[in-house]
């Protein structure tokens, strides 16, 4: 509810180690605290100001109440490390006092700050996914390759930029092509995506307040809408799903607790619509934010 220099070695960086050593040995006792298992995502948000790292964990719970008192687990947690352009660098779990890289991003950049290459390293040094991305003059992404070792798969996919804010993605997987057509407004911001992975067309139109945030994706054949509420922060606090009379089919909100630069530190969100009423209902997400 929103996306770190390069390391070249397998040891965290000298000031980080010396921070979770110091972190571990504090003896606290906090309730059971689940680390999230993958990275928080943050690429989905505006992240503000430099920031060097985050620490994040999560509780659920089957009330607000029960969250409102929880507190940062020490032992147990993930951290995000970043360069000073907001790309996650490293992604690390501390887990009972034991420290271990879940993951590595290397970025090959251009002469103009372009990212041409961006690298993922998992248990071993060698490159597990890798994405190579070419421009053309206008520095308009025009292919971007990606490959994986995982499964030795690699799929192409190419992006023609036509008049008028057209834009077409042709993905080519598994030697098939799928095609994609984006249309975009005077913003840059998508105004309309059409695409037939099963060769039905099917449309989304989408709509945007002034400051530019999504508040409406209309899925036109489904004649489903999804409505978007932002705060002052420009995050989202409540996505409404209504049909094409109107009649609010879920709705899925969030409460956010800032730091004085602007990003949140403690988010609730109420996931009983979007689980359909499965508990647990309430997840609460704590980051501890370093800056540059």
């Amino acid at each position: 509810m929103r996306s770190t220099l390069k390391y070249y070695h397998w040891a965290l960086p000298v000031n980080i180690a010396k921070k979770l050593l110091l972190t571990v040995l504090f003896l606290i006792t906090v309730l059971s605290c689940v680390a999230q298992q993958n990275k928080g995502n943050w690429e989905d948000e505006s992240l503000r100001d430099s920031i060097k790292t985050i620490r994040y964990c999560s509780y659920s719970a089957d009330s607000i109440k029960d969250l409102l008192s929880r507190s940062f687990n020490v032992k147990n947690y993930y951290l995000d490390s970043f360069d000073q352009n907001k790309n996650i660098r490293c992604t690390y779990e501390i887990k009972n006092t034991a420290i271990r890289m879940v993951s590595q991003v290397e970025y090959t950049l251009d002469s103009k700050g372009n990212i041409t290459e961006q690298c993922q390293y998992f248990d071993n040094k060698t490159a597990s996914e890798c994405t190579s991305i070419l421009y053309d003059l206008k520095f308009n992404i025009i292919q971007k390759t990606f490959f994986s070792r995982h499964n030795n798969t690699k799929h192409i996919t190419v992006y023609i930029n036509k008049p008028n804010g057209i834009i077409i993605k042709l993905d080519s997987i598994n030697q098939k092509v799928y095609k994609t057509v984006f249309k975009y407004n005077g913003n840059k911001k998508i105004e309309e995506k059409s695409y037939a992975p099963n060769d039905i067309i099917n449309t989304i139109k989408y709509a945007y307040d002034e400051r530019g945030n999504l508040i409406s994706e209309t899925w036109v054949d489904s004649k489903l809408t999804y409505l978007y509420v932002y705060n002052e922060y420009n995050d989202i606090i409540t996505i409404m799903t209504v049909n094409s009379l109107g009649k609010k089919i879920s709705e899925f909100t969030t409460e956010y607790i800032y730091d004085s630069r602007g990003n949140w530190i403690r988010r609730i969100e109420d996931e009983r619509s979007k689980f359909g009423g499965i508990e647990p209902s309430y997840k609460l997400t704590i980051r501890e934010i370093e800056y540059y």
